[in-house]
Formats: structure tokens, sequence, C-alpha cells
């Protein structure tokens, strides 16, 4: 067999050898200290209402069904408005973050820059009255009212 051939081979021995020498002896797999998920919660989804108006690169508003996911352990109270293909997503601020808006398009996804960006941390609603930009191409202005 030619080097080319066996040096693959044996770089994935040496790998898969060193994984498994790799073990972790922080506690019996069965008690709850162990278990990925151990410390979240199952989240709760909740029915809400939103008005939402973009203008500026997208142009659309809608008033209908929206939605909030709390008891979240994996990251902040959530809020979701969606019309078709676009969604708006605001965030709650969680330690040195602040809330965040963000609006998903299938052209771009613009996020929250200044203005006002203010989501319940329990769960209860939205305000946003900000403008927002995507890498690439002109700003959006995000005016939203979610209410749970």
């Amino acid at each position: 067999m030619h080097a080319s051939r066996w040096i693959p081979a044996l770089v994935t021995v040496f790998a898969l050898g060193a994984l498994s020498s790799c073990s972790s002896d922080d506690g019996d797999a069965d008690s709850p200290e162990a278990s990925p998920t151990a410390n979240s919660t199952v989240e709760s989804r909740n029915a809400c209402t939103a008005d939402v108006e973009v203008t500026g690169a997208v142009e659309k508003s809608w008033s209908g069904d929206a939605s909030s996911i709390t008891e979240n352990r994996s990251g902040p109270v959530q809020y979701f408005a969606t019309k078709g293909k676009v969604t708006l997503q605001v965030l709650a601020a969680e330690g040195d973050f602040d809330a965040i808006a963000t609006l998903t398009t299938p052209r771009a996804s613009y996020t929250s820059q200044g203005g006002t960006v203010e989501a319940d941390d329990k769960g209860a609603g939205a305000k946003v009255d900000a403008d927002a930009t995507a890498t690439k191409g002109k700003p959006v202005h995000i005016t939203a009212s979610i209410d749970c």
C-alpha cells in the first residue's frame, strides 16, 4: 500500500484513540447533574397578538396572531410574529445583553440598531420602534407591538 493511502487511515485510528481516552468522571450518567437537559424546563408557548409595520427595504404590515416562548432556560423570553415568509423575532434583555429585534425575510435578515426595543422578561409583550440593518442593502424601520 502506498503511503498516500495508509496515512489517512492511520490519522483516523489515532484520532479515535484520542477521543476514546477522553472520558468524564463527573458523576453517574443517570444523575441529573450528568444530563445535558437537567437544567432546562419545558418551554411554554403562549398565544399573543401583534401589530407590525415594516418600511424601507421591506414594505409589509400585518396584524394577527403571534406567540411568545417563556420558561426558556437556554435563553431569554422570545416573541414571534409571522406573515407569510417574513418573521419578526424579539428577544428580551438578559444579563449584559439588551433586548433586540430581528426581521427575517427570504432575501435578508435585519437586526435592530438603536431605537426602542422593549420586551417584557415574563412574557407579557414587546414593543419595537427601531431601525434595523442587514449586512448588505438598505435598512428597514420596524414598528411593532406584541401583546400576550
